[in-house]
Formats: structure tokens, sequence, C-alpha cells
């Protein structure tokens, strides 16, 4: 829960909007950077991860700041929900075999999705989220 990007100017505590409006998609994107050992630099490469998680990490991360704020500046492991099509190769919906071009992810998408799986990163779970956002 990178300070300098959920509040780089140190003003939560006069203006507890600060929290509500950070960019929790890139705190995401940052961290699952660094779990695949990507460097940020390599723009192309940052670019291939977008799509790779859900539009609801944004929700998720924000509301653990929000209900506790002390935990900007730590670091914790938050289990966040693949996004949709990513979830259907995990889940075998995909077709992994067709040719990349017809197929909604891509070969390097793949390549990562596996490499999650088999490090323990990426697994299965029920979406009790179904129930709680709707």
């Amino acid at each position: 829960f990178d300070e300098k990007i959920i509040d780089p100017s140190n003003k939560r505590a006069t203006d507890p909007d600060v929290l509500i409006k950070a960019n929790y998609p890139k705190l995401a994107d940052k961290a699952l950077m660094a779990k695949l050992g990507i460097d940020p630099s390599n723009k192309p490469m940052a670019l291939k991860l977008k799509g790779f998680l859900s539009e609801g990490a944004r929700v998720q991360l924000r509301d653990i700041v929000v209900a506790d704020p002390s935990v900007i500046g730590t670091t914790r492991n938050v289990d966040i929900l693949a996004a949709a099509n990513l979830d259907s190769a995990f889940k075998g919906q995909i077709d992994l075999n067709v040719e990349e071009a017809r197929r909604k992810v891509s070969d390097q998408q793949i390549a990562w999705m596996n490499q999650l799986k088999a490090d323990g990163t990426m697994a299965e779970h029920f979406n009790k989220g179904l129930f709680t956002y709707g």
C-alpha cells in the first residue's frame, strides 16, 4: 500500500477524500509487475498487463485503505479477482490452442497466468463478492 501512490502529498489527515481518489489500479499494477519481475520502465510490457486484473480491484483496495488507513506504507497480501477473460482462461473456458489473434487473452497473459498458478499466487476461489457486491 505504497504511500507515494495513495497519498503522495500526505494530505489524508486534512482531506480524507485523498483516500477515495487515489490511483488504486496503479497500486495493483505495480504489485503485479513486481510479482512477475517486470521492470515498470518497460512500458510495452507494462501495457500488456492491462486487462489482467478485475476492474473491481480499484474498489477492493480503496475499501481496505478507507476502512484502515494504517495499512498505508505497509505490504500485505490481498486476493484480487482476475479480469473476466483471464478468469475464463484459468478455468479452462477459453480454448488456449486457438491462435492468439482469435483469443481474448494473449500468449503473454497466458504465460503470466501459468507462472502465477505454478507459484501458488493465482488460484481458483469461490467468488463471495458475487453476493457482496451484486
